[in-house]
């Protein structure tokens, strides 16, 4: 059942509202979890490719970019952000 694997993984995210967050993803159906499941994965083996690549050192050494929103990844430490605000 997809409830009983689903459950221990928000659990481990959000404990004190595992039971009410997997109720809300089994009302969605099992085929619309596992399409939503399917695609994060994807999502993610993309973003590993994509940093792979760079890592390669065939590629520039621009930071990977999200390959759905596009968006850079923020790469700055706070020290770095203190030293832009002054």
């Amino acid at each position: 059942m997809l409830g009983e694997k689903l459950y221990p993984m928000v659990e481990q995210l959000e404990p004190d509202s595992a039971a009410k967050i997997t109720g809300m993803l089994l009302e969605m159906g099992q085929t619309k979890v596992l399409h939503l499941l399917e695609s994060k994965v994807t999502e993610a083996m993309e973003i590993l490719r994509s940093v792979k690549e760079q890592k390669s050192g065939g590629l520039d050494e621009s930071p990977a970019k999200h390959p759905i929103s596009g968006e850079t990844p923020c790469l700055r430490s706070p020290e770095d952000s203190d030293k832009v605000s002054k």
